[in-house]
């Protein structure tokens, strides 16, 4: 069963120490989160995206450097860079779309990447990196459906920018953004679906 947790609010079993904090053999929440207490995971309701080595992210190039160094925003406090030298395959501009994972954190606000790739033309929305698990689904699940009943490009970034091209757009996104609102409820797989299909 899941159910909303708060702050210093005790948790039987936690999978992950994510989250939580230990205090006279206890387990606590750190956040407002819902807990699964069948398999003793704890989703975050709210909160900033801390970008974590090996997170695929979308961005914005920002500004190319010297010797093809570039700068991406991830969001309004995180910045990438890729640095030159190591991807000879593509050569990006001031306002591409890209694709890329993390290589390593450096800081909150700083992170270099590794095997970025561009997404080319579309639309670019941003929903809450606390949603985006929700968005992907297990497994995929979620976002392949979306992709494959609205014939969208879809790729979502752990950090919360999510880009789409072709297809039913407008159905796309009001799928995305029903998701964002209704993250903590179950059955929201199916919810979509029937949706999609106009049922």
């Amino acid at each position: 069963m899941r159910e909303i947790i708060f702050p210093g609010q005790s948790v039987e079993r936690t999978a992950s120490r994510e989250g939580t904090y230990m205090e006279g053999g206890k387990v606590y929440s750190k956040i407002i989160g819902l807990y699964d207490d069948s398999n003793g995971n704890i989703i975050s309701l709210e909160g900033a995206w801390r970008p974590r080595m090996g997170e695929k992210v979308v961005g914005v190039v920002s500004e190319i450097g010297r010797k093809d160094t570039y700068k991406v925003v991830l969001s309004t406090n995180t910045e990438g860079i890729i640095i030159s030298g190591r991807y000879e395959r593509f050569r990006f501009k001031v306002g591409d779309v890209i694709e890329a994972s993390i290589a390593r954190v450096e800081s909150e606000s700083s992170v270099v990447l590794e095997r970025p790739k561009p997404l080319g033309d579309g639309m670019i929305i941003e929903i809450k990196p606390t949603k985006v698990p929700r968005v992907i689904g297990k497994g995929n699940t979620m976002i392949d459906q979306i992709a494959n009943l609205t014939k969208c490009r879809i790729s979502v970034g752990m950090n919360g920018l999510v880009w789409l091209n072709d297809g039913d757009l407008r159905l796309a996104v009001s799928a995305l953004r029903r998701i964002e609102r209704e993250a903590h409820t179950s059955g929201l797989t199916e919810k979509i679906k029937k949706m999609l299909n106009g049922e």
